[in-house]
């Protein structure tokens, strides 16, 4: 009873800061498509902004990334993967393809024009191919019909999604303290330190992970 208890507990203590910030992520675009021309991200960059071809990478971007968020939020609930499979597969196949044909490959094309020079530019493109590699892995997994190695690249896939969180924690983190080259270590940081929590979550669920059975069609 107690550790179902604090299991429930530290449940919510991920999942409602990260339910919270990919609300505010999901407010905070919604100026990009209302009014454009007094949004303080296009006037960082009147050439860009005027460029269709970028323009329109820029907000099939913002739509897949926002999909492969909202997509996921629901797929780590046990409850729901046993009860209700196919809105899971659903899910999982919005999430999948959001990421693979639309997310993942805007992003590498938006990151040849990202702000901090050389290393933003490359610290958004690993990202990006981050975000390809691990979601088609896990995809390919599925297929495959090895559930538990799935589930685990899938996590990591997620992970290197919500960098579109933590990417703006550590930006507002660095930037209070006064520290140098806030944009591109926020980047860096994002990444380095979602993989890491990752592989930490990883390592300490499969001790008491039991093997994952084929679901029911």
């Amino acid at each position: 009873m107690v550790k179902k208890i604090l299991s429930l507990l530290f449940g919510l203590a991920f999942w409602l800061p990260i339910a919270a910030f990919t609300a505010l992520i999901l407010q905070s675009s919604i100026p990009y498509f209302m009014a454009p021309s007094t949004d303080a991200f296009f006037l960082e960059r009147p050439a860009l902004a005027r460029n269709p071809l970028w323009r329109s990478v820029f907000y099939l971007h913002i739509l897949g990334g926002l999909l492969v968020l909202l997509s996921a939020f629901l797929q780590f609930s046990k409850v729901l993967l046993h009860r209700a499979p196919r809105f899971h597969r659903v899910q999982g196949r919005l999430y999948v393809w959001s990421a693979l044909v639309v997310t993942a490959p805007t992003g590498l094309y938006l990151a040849f024009y990202a702000k901090g020079g050389a290393a933003g530019r490359i610290g958004f493109a690993v990202q990006g191919v981050l975000l390809f590699y691990t979601t088609w892995i896990g995809l390919k997994h599925i297929l495959q019909g090895r559930l538990n190695d799935h589930v685990t690249w899938m996590v990591r896939s997620y992970s290197v999604a919500t960098t579109a969180i933590s990417f703006r924690l550590w930006y507002i983190g660095l930037w209070a303290v006064g520290f140098d080259s806030t944009y591109v270590a926020a980047i860096w940081l994002s990444t380095i330190f979602n993989l890491q929590l990752c592989e930490l979550y990883l390592h300490l669920k499969k001790v008491n992970q039991p093997r994952l059975k084929g679901l029911p069609a």
